[in-house]
């Protein structure tokens, strides 16, 4: 794993699905910082929904999913996108509050 990010929830309610979806703007700025161009990328999320909105063809969502759908097949492929359950995913232990021992 390259990178990871925790954060609180914002004080306004926003679902995990649009919270998940703002991670494709990470995409570009690790990209750039690391310096690398050719290089295989994967990404996973432990939101079956957002997998979802990935996959859809009808594009139909709100405006603000829909706009951060809109980057993923120009930042990213959908075949890049893979699922990992929540128990499993790594990205999660900042938020749980787990200890450097406890991973």
């Amino acid at each position: 794993m390259v990178f990871a990010k925790a954060r609180v929830d914002p004080t306004k309610i926003v679902t995990i699905p649009r919270l998940e979806l703002t991670a494709v703007n990470v995409i570009s700025m690790l990209k750039a910082e690391l310096e690398y161009e050719n290089i295989q990328e994967f990404f996973w999320t432990d939101s079956q929904v957002v997998i979802g909105y990935i996959n859809n063809e009808a594009r139909r969502f709100h405006t603000f999913v829909a706009n951060r759908v809109q980057l993923i097949p120009q930042r990213t492929s959908p075949e890049q996108w893979n699922y990992v359950a929540s128990a499993d995913n790594p990205a999660d232990y900042a938020s749980r509050g787990l200890s450097v021992t406890q991973h």
